[in-house]
């Protein structure tokens, strides 16, 4: 936006004619950055104002001391003595009539803001880049409508003008002095307390004169309304954008005029005057970005445009997190990520499945024989399966038929704190729903002892199942389910033998059939009899016969 051109044309003191041409100094094509204007124009207006604050002694130039508690009255101090309205009245505090006022103000506030000087050297060329285009400078109130060119340029006769008459002459004659009859018109009465502080009027700002020698040119042109002069070295941004605002209209004298660019230096060389200083480049050159697209060199190298599509209005919008299809439109890619993600979690899945297992059979590992490992299985699982069943409770004892020595003091209790030992006349037989453990008691015919007693567990039952393994005298182990004497009616209790083949069998059967009411295990062993108590549940399977060792066939 700033304005540029190589040539600026210099006008005699009369207006009527050009003299001469000079080259368009640097600083006018700066960035115009308003924001930084403002910035810093709000910091440097600060440096002049002046301390105020109130008497340190204001308030406190009376006697007063606080009554105290008791006396129904405020705490506040109050004026000591007698004989006057106002012994008794509160004071110092600032809720009290002559009392201070909170907070008094001091002198040594902080009144004054440092600005960086790259700062304020950025807002003055800034506002020299404003005061150059004309459309600014009228925005800003300023009657250049027949003004010829901007920035006004006058030949340096202009500093030798002695009397102020002259000096309107010369604003007349470049069509400068209606800005002057503007300023002269707005003069008014100020509002507030400022007319008593040597602030009586204000009126609008007239044309800035900046000058580089002065021959005369401040006596001439300092008692017209509105007209300021400053040097060129001096340039201050409270005149060059008063209130900080952009467009102050400048008129330079041709001495001014070309020293800018030692002053601020131009786009190939550093300033002479100010040390390391050189002019604040736009980011953009050209901000006009519709001609920047229409232009030949970049549309030579874009596709052509494509069909125009409309968006429907009122149309839904939909959560592209939440709605899968949405997503999907958005980013195709989207159905791959959950696809993998889907196999990986498939993955993790099958992995922990795999590890469970393998834990699981080093845990129930019996033998090496894979009868035994599915054994172990079926057995440790469906011991489970019948203790829920239906609220089903049985209670097996196994006994050691062969009496042999080396069993007699097996020590089973391998987990001491789910040890229970049943005594005979325990009513383990119920209807209670609450009663989820097996009792087993392995014990010697000699050392009927029940101490050896303990709760069948999957570690337990992986220990009794290693000896069915190992010792081949354990293949002749009696199992029985306990059974209450008032059913038995003075019959004598049969036997139905342990064997490996046949605990394998029974395992077989309860997975085929949960239902122990009716299972029929003579169908391949030897007729069986299931005995049921009163409530239905079965108390004991008893064989006629010794039942024979089932083969694997």
């Amino acid at each position: 936006m700033s304005a540029e051109r190589p040539q600026i044309s210099v006008y005699s003191e009369t207006g009527d004619s050009c003299i001469s041409t000079i080259e368009f100094p640097a600083v006018f094509k700066a960035p115009i950055r308003p924001d930084i204007v403002g910035f810093v124009h709000k910091n440097i207006a600060k440096s002049n104002r002046q301390p105020y604050a109130v008497s340190t002694k204001a308030g406190h130039q009376t006697s007063a001391e606080s009554w105290g508690t008791g006396r129904a009255v405020a705490r506040i101090p109050r004026v000591s003595g007698g004989g006057t309205h106002r012994a008794g009245q509160g004071a110092f505090g600032n809720m009290c009539r002559g009392g201070r006022m909170f907070a008094p103000t001091k002198i040594w506030r902080k009144w004054h803001i440092k600005t960086n000087l790259n700062q304020k050297r950025f807002a003055t060329a800034s506002a020299l880049a404003a005061s150059a285009i004309p459309a600014l400078v009228l925005a800003r109130g300023h009657r250049i409508e027949e003004i010829q060119e901007m920035p006004l340029v006058i030949g340096n006769g202009i500093e030798s003008l002695m009397k102020t008459k002259a000096a309107v002459d010369l604003l007349k004659a470049v069509n400068a002095y209606s800005d002057v009859v503007k300023v002269s018109n707005s003069r008014k009465l100020r509002a507030g307390k400022g007319k008593l502080r040597n602030r009586r009027h204000r009126q609008r700002r007239g044309p800035l004169i900046v000058y580089n020698e002065d021959h005369g040119i401040v006596r001439a042109f300092r008692n017209i309304p509105g007209v300021e002069l400053v040097n060129v070295n001096n340039l201050n941004l409270l005149q060059l954008a008063p209130g900080g605002h952009l467009g102050r209209f400048v008129i330079w004298s041709q001495g001014a005029f070309s020293l800018l660019d030692s002053l601020f230096g131009t786009y190939k060389k550093a300033s002479d005057l100010k040390k390391d200083y050189r002019l604040p480049q736009n980011i953009v050159f050209n901000s006009d970005v519709t001609r920047l697209i229409n232009s030949n060199e970049i549309q030579q190298v874009l596709r052509p445009a494509g069909e125009k599509h409309q968006k429907r209005p009122y149309t839904q919008k939909k959560n592209p997190l939440r709605n899968n299809g949405v997503k999907i439109r958005l980013n195709p890619y989207a159905r791959v990520l959950q696809r993998a993600e889907i196999i990986d979690a498939e993955k993790r899945k099958a992995g922990k499945l795999k590890k469970k297992r393998v834990q699981f059979k080093a845990s129930t590992k019996v033998a090496p024989s894979e009868d035994m490992q599915s054994l172990t299985t079926k057995f440790t699982r469906h011991s489970q399966c019948i203790n829920y069943y239906q609220n089903y409770i049985y209670v097996t004892i196994i006994y050691d038929h062969f009496q042999l020595n080396n069993h007699s003091n097996l020590d089973i209790s391998f987990e001491p704190e789910r040890t229970i030992i049943k005594e005979t006349n325990s009513p383990i037989l119920s209807n209670s729903t609450n009663q989820k453990t097996f009792i087993t008691e392995i014990y010697h015919p000699k050392t009927s002892s029940t101490n050896n007693s303990f709760s069948i567990s999957n570690n337990n039952v992986v220990i009794l199942l290693r000896k069915l393994d190992e010792d081949s005298e354990w293949s002749s182990l009696k199992f029985k389910y306990y059974l209450n004497e008032d059913e038995m009616n003075g019959e004598e209790e049969e036997k139905w033998f342990l064997t490996n083949e046949n605990v394998r069998k029974c395992s077989e059967l309860v997975e085929r059939q949960s239902n122990w009411s009716k299972a029929s295990l003579s169908s391949e062993i030897v007729s069986t009899q299931a005995i049921k108590d009163k409530d239905g549940l079965i108390v004991q399977i008893k064989s006629k016969q010794q039942p024979p060792i089932i083969s694997e066939s």
